[in-house]
């Protein structure tokens, strides 16, 4: 069967010596005037460029009117153009970003990792249209929204969880101070990444920088700033933020090691055992503070709610109470929980074999000896983070079942 198009185009026939040569292409001809066959194909596609191109023909395309400028049909997509993978970049580092109770001791580091893609990005733009300021701020746009969006969700999370924690401990007005703070710390962030970028990397200064091996040397900076516990930019006398991104991750750690407390190991205690194992948290909250870089002022906040959050009582309030007054005379927690067992628990504090989580057996003088060593240990090789674990936990599997 032929197929015949509507153009009176044919495909040039093989030269035949037969006599029905001249009878075919009479009825072609036939065909062709009497309108479209059922063997006939016509398209039903749309003229994609209206009236002025017509189909093809035997002389070849033919096209009516004046003729386009240059580059007038040239296809621009944007998103190709300018080097940036935006959907990823979107999705990895700017969706979804949420402080929880449970991340909150990493708040630095996600902080570190949005700033990081923005200030690399960014980079890349300026590059890209240096002269062409209009595209520019077109593209900046929509970095800056991402970024926004980003920063916006950080900052809203933070404080729905980490300051509710807090201001539900008696300081008001503290969530939204700290929701206010975290967002001008993430702008000071970027300030910070920006100049590191342009005074220490080589890729700062290529025509066209490469953003994902930016991205990742500035994360790799941040990462090797916050271990040799080198601080962020400070707030400056203008900024009226209260709290630096050190705080703030400060405060993290704390709301996160109480919300993972267990309550149940204070029912198997005295009262006074109970106030020695509080006292012990305590000490411990305002050692790590003491190696962290937060402020006076949040450190106060913190240790003050904190013990709002022990809440002791009683007979375990007045032995808590020693044991701190033991710890601020000699600045060592293993003495001053000493002193505490000889006071309120006579011999058996280092006497009595008691059984432990995993089925340890050791006297509560050896008990609290190792847990400390532990913390201390963690704290001053791997910093306040490592040491979360030893606050929230109870014990080598746990302060639990003794007999």
């Amino acid at each position: 069967m032929d197929i015949k198009t509507t153009s009176d185009f044919r495909p040039r026939q093989k030269t035949s010596v037969s006599m029905k040569s001249g009878a075919n292409q009479t009825s072609q001809k036939t065909l062709s005037k009497s309108g479209p066959n059922v063997d006939t194909f016509e398209s039903s596609a749309p003229k994609i460029f209206g009236d002025k191109m017509l189909p093809g023909s035997a002389e070849g395309l033919i096209f009516e009117g004046p003729i386009p400028s240059s580059g007038t049909l040239t296809y621009y997509d944007p998103d190709k153009n300018d080097g940036i993978d935006w959907e990823r970049v979107e999705k990895e580092f700017f969706s979804k970003k949420s402080v929880t109770l449970d991340n909150a001791d990493s708040l630095m580091s996600s902080v570190d990792h949005t700033v990081s893609m923005y200030v690399a990005v960014k980079h890349r733009l300026e590059q890209n249209y240096r002269d062409d300021e209009e595209m520019l701020t077109e593209k900046m746009e929509r970095l800056d929204a991402m970024f926004d969006k980003a920063k916006k969700q950080l900052c809203s999370s933070y404080q729905n969880t980490v300051g509710h924690f807090y201001e539900g401990l008696g300081n008001k007005g503290v969530s939204a101070s700290m929701g206010a703070s975290l967002s001008a710390a993430i702008d000071r962030r970027a300030e910070e990444m920006e100049e590191i970028a342009k005074n220490e990397f080589s890729w700062y200064k290529d025509e066209k920088p490469d953003y994902i091996i930016a991205q990742i040397s500035l994360e790799v900076w941040a990462l090797n700033q916050r271990e040799e516990g080198k601080p962020s930019k400070a707030p400056s006398k203008e900024d009226k933020s209260e709290y630096s991104l050190e705080d703030l991750e400060a405060a993290g750690i704390v709301a996160k090691a109480a919300s993972q407390m267990k309550s149940e190991t204070k029912n198997l205690m005295s009262e006074e055992e109970l106030g020695i194992y509080l006292a012990s948290q305590y000490m411990k909250i305002s050692c790590m503070l003491g190696h962290s870089l937060a402020s006076e002022k949040m450190s106060d906040m913190i240790l003050k709610s904190f013990e709002t959050f022990l809440s002791p009582k009683g007979q375990t309030a007045k032995v808590y109470q020693y044991a701190l007054k033991q710890y601020e005379d000699t600045n060592d927690i293993k003495q001053a929980i000493a002193n505490s067992g000889k006071k309120y628990l006579k011999d058996s504090f280092f006497s009595d074999i008691r059984t432990f989580g995993n089925h340890a057996h050791m006297t509560l003088e050896a008990r609290y000896n190792f847990d400390i060593n532990q913390f201390l240990s963690e704290l001053e090789s791997r910093g306040p983070k490592a040491a979360l674990y030893s606050i929230s936990r109870t014990g080598i599997g746990s302060f639990l079942s003794y007999a």
